[in-house]
C-alpha cells in the first residue's frame, strides 16, 4: 500500500487497480454468482482498495488546504 507522501502517479495507479479489481469482481459474479466465496473475496479486496483511495484522497485534500492557508494572507480585523 501507499505510505508516506502520496504522489499523483501513485494515486492514479490506485485508481487503475480499483478499476481492474472491479472488473475481476464482475467477472467472478457472472461466472460464480454474487454469493460465491471467490466473488466475496474479490469484493473484500476491492473494499480495501476503496478504503485506501478514500484515505489517500482525504490526505491530499488536507495537504492542499494547508498549502492554501500558507499562501493566502489573513485579513486584518
Amino acid at each position: 500500500m501507499l505510505k508516506g507522501k502520496i504522489a499523483g502517479r501513485d494515486f492514479y495507479h490506485l485508481q487503475e487497480r480499483i478499476a481492474e479489481k472491479r472488473g475481476q469482481m464482475i467477472q467472478a459474479a457472472n461466472k460464480n454468482g454474487l454469493s460465491s466465496l471467490i466473488t466475496l473475496k474479490i469484493s473484500q479486496e476491492l473494499d480495501g482498495l476503496l478504503n485506501q483511495y478514500a484515505k489517500d484522497g482525504q490526505t491530499i485534500k488536507n495537504r492542499n488546504v494547508k498549502k492554501e492557508e500558507a499562501v493566502t494572507p489573513r485579513k486584518a480585523i
